[in-house]
């Protein structure tokens, strides 16, 4: 069953209340989103339903994420790639904000004897695109036979609210790139190259809403922060390929590092230290205070509209990229959930990978990689050179755990990284006499 809805009509309430039924009726009931926060409705609901059949049933002590039903039934919650793991064990898996999974994930899901997919139509949690088209045309083929079920009476708000009409504006919940028909004949040559300034994008209502759509579709997980990043965090840049007037591909940029000595001994410490990813974990893993001085630059994300997609617009981007920033950093580098593809688009684009973790990343369902690539040419200023050593020495690691082999917090991504990733690492023989003492970092292995 596919469930889709927009927000506020009740699509996870109507999941719980099904669990509810199907875990009183003895089945064993899996339910995934997101984060546990996405589901929490379905499991208020479905207490409350269990709670009428049974006054005495009780849940475990402790574990908000389980709800035993009497008879045998159960309802219980796992992160998506966990619970894609295990999906042909359930009697029935539930699987809320579908949308905002990507379709390796889901695709795990088929191998449930039962599976509903509920899903947001417009906001951040529907926008992305691998539901919509690959998914969908997956679960045509699949021996399913396919229930579509969609609600549209509101019950967060009164029909034609003023106040839901507000907040999907304010929040751009509905930003899409432009129509394909408009992009069509766009050609690489022809793209032009220019930066989207805070001022501009506000001015520009249009503007803004197509590169943000791009960005909202070309990922799995976007929140009404990530708006306020692209509009406000001092350290972010956003460019863009332009066709015809119309925004055919952007990048989302990150500056890190340049750090001072106070910062980076800190940060050598194990404090978190905002807005910069990849030198938190060279700190962490060279164990090296001086791997937060060199200036880098970080592809938080970046996307081609669909309808232009392999035909080198994200390539002429990054090239544009590197040649309007190559003067002012160190290095460039990218965090994101590896697949084939996408590793092969960045290794063509130079850069080369200084993390891999062993097992899946809760969120992507992917390998989380990082990938570096100097700027400028060796033989620089001697931050220059310690960049070009940091590309050079790392080597290949990989941590144990799909998340950051690091001291204190995992470090932040401005918007969630290339793609929602915040796992990388590097591990090398220290390189500085600092080096040599301090907190020991969560261990990898190097390949």
């Amino acid at each position: 069953m596919v469930v889709e809805a927009d927000r506020g009509r009740g699509k996870s309430s109507a999941a719980g209340l099904a669990a509810g039924a199907l875990a009183l009726s003895g089945a064993d009931v899996l339910v995934t989103a997101p984060a546990f926060r996405n589901a929490a409705e379905v499991f208020a609901r479905a207490r409350e339903l269990i709670a009428e059949g049974d006054p005495d049933a009780t849940e475990p002590a402790g574990d908000a994420r389980r709800v035993d039903a009497p008879g045998g039934g159960r309802l219980r919650f796992l992160p998506p790639a966990a619970a894609a793991d295990v999906a042909d064990e359930a009697d029935v898996a539930i699987v809320d904000e579908a949308a905002a999974l990507p379709v390796r994930l889901l695709e795990g899901f088929l191998d449930a004897p039962a599976v509903a997919f509920c899903t947001t139509v417009h906001g951040y949690e529907g926008a992305g695109r691998g539901f919509a088209i690959r998914f969908r045309e997956r679960l045509l083929d699949s021996p399913f036979a396919v229930r579509d079920v969609r609600l549209d009476e509101p019950i967060r708000y009164a029909r034609g609210d003023p106040v839901e009409a507000w907040a999907s504006r304010a929040l751009l919940l509905d930003a899409r790139p432009a129509v394909s028909a408009a992009v069509d004949d766009a050609t690489v040559a022809e793209a032009t190259y220019r930066r989207l300034s805070p001022d501009e994008l506000l001015a520009d209502e249009t503007l803004l809403g197509e590169a943000f759509g791009l960005l909202v579709a070309a990922h799995y997980r976007t929140e009404p922060n990530d708006l306020a990043r692209l509009l406000d965090a001092p350290n972010l840049a956003a460019r863009a390929l332009v066709a015809e007037g119309r925004v055919v591909a952007v990048a989302l940029l990150a500056r890190e590092g340049a750090l001072d000595t106070d910062t980076r001994r800190r940060m050598y410490e194990g404090e978190r230290v905002r807005g910069n990813m990849v030198p938190d974990v060279l700190t962490s893993q060279l164990r090296d205070e001086a791997a937060g001085e060199p200036r880098g630059l970080r592809t938080v994300r970046i996307a081609t509209h669909h309808a232009l997609r392999d035909a080198g617009f994200g390539s002429r981007l990054l090239e544009e990229v590197h040649a309007e920033f190559g003067d002012d950093v160190d290095y460039f580098s990218v965090g994101y959930g590896a697949t084939p593809r996408l590793l092969r688009f960045w290794r063509r684009a130079g850069y080369r990978t200084v993390h891999l973790s062993t097992t899946r990343n809760d969120a992507s369902g992917e390998h989380s990689a990082i990938m570096l690539r100097p700027a400028g040419d060796e033989g620089g200023d001697e931050t220059a050179g310690a960049a070009m050593t940091v590309t050079r020495t790392t080597g290949a690691t990989t941590s144990t755990r799909g998340e950051p082999c690091s001291t204190g917090t995992p470090p932040p991504s401005a918007t969630g990284s290339a793609t929602g990733s915040r796992t990388p690492t590097a591990n090398s023989t220290p390189t500085s006499s600092s080096a040599r003492s301090g907190p020991v970092p969560r261990p990898c292995r190097s390949i």
